[in-house]
C-alpha cells in the first residue's frame, strides 16, 4: 500500500483501530476526529470524508461529504486546510456512526495536492 502524507504521521495504535482498504485507512469514529487532529497539526488538508458500514462482501457506501465543491484553493494553503478540516469535523458530527461502520478521509499535503493539480508530467 502507497502512503500518504497522513498516514506516515498516523501512530500505530491508531492504525491498529483502523483497517486499510487499498491506499487508504478505515477509521471508526473513535478516532477519527484524532486522525483529523494530526492532519490539521501537520497543515494535511482532508478534502473528503466518507462513511461505510462493514459488511460480509465489503464496504457499503452510507455517506460522502462533498464539500469538496464548496471550497477552492485561491492561494493560502493553511486558510485551505482550516477550512476543509472544520467542513469534515461537521460532517462527522452529523453522520456519527458507532461499531460496524468507519470513516475514509481524502487528504493531500501541499505538496501532494500541487502534483495532483499539476499532474505526474507537470512541474510548477
Amino acid at each position: 500500500m502507497s502512503e500518504s502524507a497522513l498516514d506516515l504521521l498516523i501512530p500505530e495504535a491508531l492504525k491498529r483501530t483502523g483497517r486499510p482498504n487499498g491506499a487508504e485507512w478505515v477509521y471508526p469514529l473513535s478516532v477519527v476526529r484524532e486522525v483529523l487532529e494530526i492532519a490539521g497539526r501537520n497543515r494535511i488538508a482532508v478534502l473528503g470524508v466518507e462513511l461505510f458500514r462493514y459488511t460480509e462482501s465489503g464496504l457499503l457506501t452510507v455517506a460522502m461529504s462533498g464539500y469538496d465543491y464548496a471550497v477552492t484553493y485561491e492561494g493560502d494553503w493553511d486558510a485551505f486546510v482550516s477550512k476543509n478540516r472544520q467542513l469534515a469535523l461537521e460532517f462527522i458530527a452529523e453522520n456519527q456512526e458507532g461499531a460496524g461502520y468507519g470513516y475514509i478521509l481524502t487528504t493531500a499535503s501541499q505538496d501532494e495536492f500541487q502534483s495532483a493539480r499539476l499532474g505526474p508530467d507537470n512541474h510548477a
